[in-house]
């Protein structure tokens, strides 16, 4: 029995994978199908893509914050000013 190698997948068609089934278009096994996936993996990489959204926003507060005090101005000042 010959042995099979493990598949190394890159991040972008993880994430390419997991906008799929999050959008719905086509069912979990479909999509396990044309990527030639089992749809555990599918479901594993959605569920990981989900809980790892909000990171995203994370990062971008972070640099604004950091933005905000190179020029020597507190977040709170910002807000307002860009609200009215």
């Amino acid at each position: 029995m010959e042995k099979k190698s493990i598949r190394k997948f890159t991040a972008e068609f993880k994430a390419k994978v997991a906008l799929e089934a999050i959008r719905e278009r086509h069912t979990v096994e479909e999509l396990a199908r044309k990527h030639e996936l089992h749809p555990t993996q599918i479901n594993s990489w959605k569920k990981e893509f989900l809980n790892k959204a909000a990171a995203v926003f994370e990062a971008e507060t972070a640099v604004l914050s950091q933005s905000w005090l190179v020029r020597g101005r507190i977040p709170s000042e910002s807000f307002s000013e860009n609200r009215m």
